[in-house]
């Protein structure tokens, strides 16, 4: 359904869907089910492990600004790299 989707909007209206994947990113969403002293002691590991929050933001938006991202649609992105074409 979403390709099709994706095709019906660029053809219709010249919108291009894309989907992006940031990979593993540092959020604060565990907090809320670890304790705050252990959220603390994992942060050397996540530090090693887990990008950054802007660096998990900026593959999203280079996803939408990449100029090739105006001429085509429907490519799954997992960082800079196109991992699939959906259509």
């Amino acid at each position: 359904w979403t390709s099709v989707r994706a095709q019906s909007l660029a053809f219709k209206g010249n919108v291009f869907v894309h989907a992006a994947n940031p990979g593993r990113v540092d959020t604060r969403l565990g907090l809320y089910w670890i304790p705050y002293w252990l959220w603390a002691l994992t942060k050397p590991v996540r530090l090693l492990l887990l990008r950054p929050v802007a660096e998990g933001a900026l593959v999203v938006a280079a996803a939408g600004l990449n100029r090739q991202a105006a001429g085509k649609f429907g490519h799954y992105l997992g960082g800079a790299q196109k991992k699939e074409d959906l259509v």
